[in-house]
């Protein structure tokens, strides 16, 4: 979809992984803007995909100054 569940949702679904030891992938509308809007601890991971494109549009070819702002803003948002 392009865009990030609401938090409510994020925090329903994290809290029923972590009660049943499943891990939580995010998958939509995960983007270096958006980033902060996540929990800090209990995501397994993240996929993403058109944020790292050019221009945002998926298919479009990868942008490494897009990676990297998407890699520099995980690192400050989780602290790796």
């Amino acid at each position: 979809t392009g865009r990030l569940a609401a938090r409510h949702f994020l925090e329903e679904a994290l809290e029923a992984c972590t009660s049943q030891d499943i891990p939580l992938y995010l998958g939509s509308g995960v983007s270096a803007a958006s980033m902060r809007e996540l929990p800090v601890s209990g995501i397994s991971g993240i996929i993403v995909g058109s944020d790292l494109r050019k221009d945002g549009v998926a298919g479009a070819p990868v942008e490494p100054r897009r990676v990297l702002r998407w890699m520099k803003a995980a690192a400050a948002h989780f602290g790796g």
